[in-house]
């Protein structure tokens, strides 16, 4: 998934920017929905929101206890959303690094 120039052939400029446009959609997404989901559910201010959901996504911890047990349940799914996130990007930057490093899927032939 490239951007293709004249000659038809991908730009690597075109993919790195693309995929990190879309790293930054989507952790604007996940701290969106942390803080919101703090103020609802932890009824916490919003600037405690922001920090917890972002002290979150850091793999930190939480800043702010949360009393409520909707929070705390939220809180779990947070961290779990936030977990697989960490996860998925680190999977992709390996996969990237091993890639440029000439070792490719032994599957591919």
């Amino acid at each position: 998934m490239g951007i293709n120039n004249i000659d038809g052939e991908d730009e690597e400029g075109g993919d790195v920017a693309f995929f990190l446009l879309l790293a930054f959609i989507i952790l604007f997404l996940i701290i969106t929905i942390g803080t919101i989901g703090y103020r609802i559910f932890g009824e916490l201010s919003w600037i405690d929101s922001f920090h917890n959901g972002s002290m979150v996504l850091t793999s930190t911890s939480l800043v702010t206890r949360v009393q409520t047990y909707t929070g705390k349940i939220f809180s779990s799914f947070y961290n779990i959303l936030t977990g697989i996130f960490i996860l998925i990007i680190l999977g992709v930057v390996v996969r990237k690094a091993l890639n440029e490093a000439g070792i490719s899927n032994p599957s591919k032939n």
